[in-house]
């Protein structure tokens, strides 16, 4: 009869929805794992990581408002009650920007994306590895938006500081080339085609 217990229970039960891809009743069930932990244990991890899972689930349903709104108020709980240490204030920080970024919304997911670069630096250093990870996540906007240089400068980085045999530092390398090439284009006036990979509305 524990409310934690039943919380937690309750929470176990929608993530095992989620994998059945049966997103109604996982947010059936996030929604009532958040309620529980919001009253019995309010301004803790387990309440904000419940509101993160039921951000999740809502965007898989395309509620992007109340994906947004819940992933907002989530990841700032989440850096109140644990800070950046936690894997899932990452986690919370890297999937709202990913939601702006699906929705067309680059400039806001490279605000989140330094948001997290910088609660990293102040835990780890700036060249700790999950810090230099996300330089790929940014030079990928950074392409979309057109700003090669940036998308290259933000490779370099990885490659330069990551050991040459991670998988992060092997896909800077093979991109780096390509950016290049769209750069010197880009400067002799040669069209280029490019590909956007995101969904949803206009850049704002």
């Amino acid at each position: 009869d524990d409310p934690h217990t039943i919380a937690d229970t309750i929470l176990f039960l929608g993530k095992l929805y989620q994998l059945q891809s049966n997103y109604a009743e996982a947010e059936i069930s996030f929604s009532e794992s958040y309620s529980l932990h919001r009253n019995h244990s309010p301004d803790s991890r387990e309440e904000y990581a419940a509101l993160s899972h039921l951000a999740t689930i809502q965007r898989r349903l395309g509620k992007f408002e109340e994906a947004e709104t819940n992933y907002t108020r989530a990841l700032r709980g989440l850096e109140q009650t644990v800070g950046w240490s936690d894997g899932f204030t990452n986690h919370t920080s890297f999937e709202l920007s990913r939601l702006y970024r699906e929705q067309g919304q680059s400039r806001k997911s490279i605000k989140i994306l330094h948001r997290m670069k910088n609660g990293l630096i102040d835990v780890f250093g700036k060249d700790d590895s999950r810090v230099l990870q996300l330089n790929g996540e940014e030079a990928e906007i950074c392409n979309i938006l057109g700003d090669y240089r940036k998308a290259i400068e933000l490779l370099e980085e990885v490659v330069d500081n990551l050991p040459p045999g991670s998988p992060e530092a092997r896909i800077a390398f093979m991109k780096l080339d390509e950016l290049k090439e769209m750069e010197e284009n880009k400067k002799n006036g040669s069209p280029l085609i490019h590909i956007t990979i995101t969904k949803g509305g206009e850049d704002k």
